[in-house]
């Protein structure tokens, strides 16, 4: 979980609760735009980092696997082939970033 900046708190969660390394798992601030903190993790320790540049390594091999496999899927269910299906349909997508 990130800080991030908005008009209610920045990750509201209940206040007695710690992650492992004691730390609260939510954050009651309410950030300015350019709060240092922005972007950064709330607990340093738990945060994957690994995971993260992983992730963000295969994210465009894995949406164009899904977006094929939602094709796949969809001219499968319409009982057609995946050419005659593209022929007839658009499908898109709206890719949104946090």
């Amino acid at each position: 979980m990130f800080h991030r900046t908005s008009a209610r708190p920045c990750r509201p969660r209940r206040r007695d609760k710690l992650c492992e390394h004691g730390r609260p798992i939510g954050c009651h601030i309410r950030h300015e735009p350019h709060d240092p903190v922005l972007g950064q993790p709330v607990c340093q320790d738990c945060y994957d980092y690994v995971g993260a540049v992983l992730w963000q390594a295969h994210a465009g091999v894995l949406r164009h696997r899904f977006t094929l496999e939602v094709r796949r899927e969809l001219a499968k269910q319409a009982g057609m082939s995946r050419r005659a299906f593209g022929k007839i349909v658009r499908v898109s997508f709206a890719k949104v970033a946090e």
